[in-house]
């Protein structure tokens, strides 16, 4: 399941949330000294995704010098 980010436009806080894609839904911010009710908004996480070794750059994905 993808983890989802999510910020406050009120107070600014953040909140990270693992969820189903057919469940993505914006929760309401939980900090008790923010004062705004509205929904918070999705914001870009880091990823996982990590290109290691050397065989990719071999087979044309690194945008480089064709063979």
């Amino acid at each position: 399941m993808p983890t989802y980010v999510y910020r406050c436009n009120g107070c600014g806080a953040e909140l990270e949330l693992v969820q189903k894609i057919s469940e993505k839904q914006a929760p309401l911010c939980e900090n008790p000294a923010c004062e705004s009710e509205a929904e918070m908004e999705t914001i870009i996480g880091k990823t996982s995704f990590v290109l290691k070794g050397t065989s990719w750059a071999r087979d044309g994905y690194s945008g480089g010098k064709k063979r």
